[in-house]
């Protein structure tokens, strides 16, 4: 990997930091509802004081032209737990409080057939970043809007670099999209867990990194109130009394 590839990975992080500080601080105002548009009570999310997000990233894909030949496999998971910051009558804002758990499997490679040159990216055991996150319901957001971005620990090998520790941003946005783009959607028209998911064009290494373009990078979520989720068993079975 050239060091001209690495800068634009951290000037897309950066862009990406950015972009979530922009939706975190900006309050919502509240926008006419067109008389179609089934009503749906805000009152029992506004009402939740702390929500689970668990959130999967995954991507597979290749690229192959007469000089070069790329290849990545990706999933990440990582599950947040987010505390109501502010609320109003119609617009509730809850962010990070901690993250419970996290997990990156990553295996990318990129051949420069006619130089003999061969660089590799992998998951390291390093900790991860959490770079923010943000849920809202109501306001001007079309039921609930849901931004953050986490920083998952990597290693790149490669011919006449050596090994270099490096990061994979992924997050829920595309940086510098306009308007900003972000996981929303209407809510649920019962109960209180909202299920969501989209595709969003990233850089996972070396998709993204020249020549090889973009990979897409698809995004499964589900949010739901604390209380509803459900413990993690005992690894090992507790003892009768």
């Amino acid at each position: 990997m050239r060091i001209f590839e690495w800068n634009r990975l951290l000037t897309s992080t950066s862009a990406l930091v950015v972009l979530l500080a922009s939706i975190f601080v900006t309050p919502s105002g509240t926008v006419a509802q067109p008389s179609k548009v089934p009503v749906i009570s805000l009152k029992r999310f506004i009402a939740e004081p702390k929500w689970a997000l668990d959130i999967t990233w995954s991507a597979k894909d290749v690229y192959e032209d007469a000089d070069t030949s790329g290849k990545v496999e990706m999933t990440a998971t990582a599950r947040y737990v987010l505390t109501q910051r502010d609320k109003k009558d119609a617009w509730g804002r809850w962010d990070v409080e901690s993250v419970k758990s996290y997990n990156l499997v990553y295996n990318g490679s990129l051949v420069f057939k006619n130089k003999g040159q061969r660089s590799e990216w992998r998951n390291t055991s390093r900790p991860m970043t959490n770079l923010g996150a943000a849920f809202e319901v109501g306001g001007d957001t079309p039921g609930y809007r849901l931004a953050l971005a986490t920083a998952f620990p990597t290693k790149a090998t490669g011919t006449g670099i050596g090994t270099m520790d490096g990061i994979l941003t992924l997050g829920t946005s595309v940086p510098g999209s306009n308007p900003p783009s972000s996981a929303a959607g209407p809510l649920p028209g019962t109960g209180t867990t909202i299920h969501g998911s989209l595709v969003l064009p990233c850089i996972v290494p070396p998709f993204g990194l020249s020549p090889l373009p973009k990979t897409r990078v698809g995004i499964q979520f589900v949010l739901q109130p604390i209380e509803a989720v459900p413990p993690l068993a005992p690894l090992v079975p507790q003892r009768k009394k």
